[in-house]
């Protein structure tokens, strides 16, 4: 687990999360990225870790706040869901940092008031 995770007093992540990345191991198997052996220690490391992540569901709030961002920011369905998930946690009150590779959506979270780890790419 990275650091700044570490030291997160929460981790959350929409509930589609899991499902997204056993989809990404799955494809990068068939594509031969990876190895068996590489999927099994993955999966190992994210049952391990999901437990400990406070999932977001994707209710019919979420979904429409979803709909609204991937208006806004031109982003696909999945990214879309992520950034409205983080945004439905922000209360005003607390930081809320948003992890993502992804510049697109990196670009949409930054604009609906979510702070950025990595800081910049």
């Amino acid at each position: 687990m990275h650091e700044a995770a570490r030291s997160a007093d929460a981790v959350a992540a929409s509930q589609v999360a899991y499902s997204e990345v056993r989809a990404i191991l799955a494809r990068g198997r068939r594509a031969k990225r990876f190895t068996d052996r590489d999927v099994a220690v993955a999966r190992m490391l994210l049952d391990s870790r999901w437990v400990n992540v406070a999932k977001v569901p994707v209710d019919e709030a979420v979904g429409l706040q979803a709909g609204e961002i991937a208006g806004r920011h031109a982003l696909r369905a999945l990214d879309a869901i992520h950034v409205a998930s983080a945004a439905s946690l922000l209360d005003g009150g607390q930081q809320i940092v948003f992890a993502s590779f992804d510049r697109d959506q990196r670009d949409g979270a930054r604009q609906e008031g979510l702070a950025l780890f990595p800081e910049s790419l």
